[in-house]
């Protein structure tokens, strides 16, 4: 096919013929993967094409169609054609009938860079495209992919954009809530000042009953903390929760996600509730929590009410099918990862001085890791402690056309290597 015929209309979702493992030459097997793709702005005589390389969850079509999106943007002012490839595993790209500990064996860092030539080779192929110079991009796991992709593939990918990529996974990743932190500081030290006084408000409501039970009451936990024997799990499973609300709206504060998620996912919206005098500090991190949408079924499931069951949180993650929302089966197929791959756990342990507090450590963390791990028949994250499973000791960037880029001027410990000094 010609693009050049095909321009004209906006994002369209389709399929391709993927192969199911790559590294097994005595298998034909194959599967369905998912992809969208936007031909409107390409430019016939024109080379750069455009992939954002899918990561831990679902792919959306407002990647190629969103025109407040900088990828989009890019790719207007650049006649590129504008692809966006699904993870294997996340989404509706099933490469297995279900996610069981057996087929989760060909989820994987390397068969996603895989996955990833194999696209583009057949993009190349159906469009007939001149001299194609493929420009990858992604943030986070993504972002890692895009960087491994280019440095695997330099004869496909002529460079990759990738932001806060994670280069040298390691098990602890207290950094990313110490970077967590100083987004907030940096944008309004007010905002960070008010979490901290709500985070510390909570901690000492935990430590008692009566407290335990405004908490329920103010977060609509169910069951409430206060009604049960509850386990320490259940407690780092609430404080968790919340130390999530606020990291990931740093994470994925892009225009994309902001267009989906609304205020939450923007750090002023945040920060505009955080720092709403007519509320104290502790209802106002309550109603972020009540407005944040994480991504998670369990959480929508149970809405109005929170879960704050660490036992619900193990039987969630047991489920081997894939859910129609592909939230449960991407949490599932996440831990996977981690435990096998990435670790990247995130923790409070890099000081005393959090704004989030001490609730979330490495030991409870591991712990939790490591019940969950054995009660959903997922590899226990112990093993991995000293030494990762990603291909980042053997693949790290060196080519040229990277660009590795963070928000706030400077990356935070551990997702890039520290420059030579």
């Amino acid at each position: 096919a010609d693009a050049a015929h095909q321009n004209g209309f906006s994002g369209r979702e389709a399929y391709f013929r993927q192969k199911l493992d790559h590294f097994n030459s005595s298998s034909d097997a194959t599967w369905m993967q998912r992809y969208f793709y936007n031909l409107r702005y390409y430019r016939p005589g024109g080379n750069a094409i455009f992939l954002m390389v899918g990561g831990a969850g679902k792919q959306i079509m407002e990647w190629v169609q969103f025109e407040e999106a900088p990828f989009v943007q890019w790719g207007k002012e650049r006649g590129a054609p504008l692809f966006a490839l699904e993870h294997r595993f996340y989404g509706k790209s099933h490469p297995t009938d279900n996610t069981s500990k057996e087929n989760l064996r060909l989820l994987n860092s390397r068969q996603a860079i895989e996955d990833i030539a194999v696209f583009i080779r057949k993009m190349n192929e159906k469009y007939d495209f001149d001299d194609p110079k493929w420009i990858l991009f992604g943030g986070w796991y993504a972002g890692s992919l895009a960087l491994w992709a280019r440095q695997k593939y330099p004869d496909l990918i002529t460079g990759a954009v990738s932001s806060a990529a994670i280069l040298e996974p390691r098990v602890d990743f207290w950094e990313a809530i110490q970077f967590t932190e100083d987004a907030y500081r940096s944008l309004n030290p007010k905002c960070a000042d008010n979490i901290q006084i709500a985070f510390a408000q909570m901690i000492d409501m935990l430590g008692t009953e009566l407290g335990r039970e405004q908490l329920s009451i103010a977060f609509q936990l169910k069951p409430s903390l206060s009604n049960r024997t509850i386990k320490y799990e259940d407690i780092q499973l609430f404080a968790l929760i919340q130390v999530y609300n606020f990291e990931m709206t740093v994470q994925y504060r892009s225009g994309i996600y902001k267009k989906e998620g609304g205020k939450t996912l923007s750090m002023q919206g945040v920060c505009g509730v955080m720092n709403d005098e007519s509320a104290d500090q502790l209802r106002s991190m309550a109603v972020i929590n009540d407005l944040y949408t994480i991504q998670s079924k369990l959480l929508l499931d149970m809405t109005p009410y929170k879960p704050s069951s660490y036992d619900d949180v193990i039987k969630y993650l047991r489920q081997e099918i894939f859910d129609e929302e592909a939230y449960a089966s991407a949490d599932r197929a996440w831990l996977w990862q981690s435990c096998t791959e990435f670790g990247s756990f995130i923790t409070t342990d890099g000081g005393i001085n959090s704004i989030f507090g001490p609730l979330v450590s490495l030991r409870c963390e591991f712990s939790g890791r490591e019940s969950t791990s054995k009660v959903a028949d997922l590899p226990q994250a112990a093993q991995y402690d000293k030494q990762p499973n990603a291909p980042s000791t053997e693949m790290t960037p060196r080519q040229k056309n990277i660009l590795q880029r963070v928000h706030l001027g400077r990356p935070p410990h551990g997702f890039l290597p520290e420059p030579d000094m």
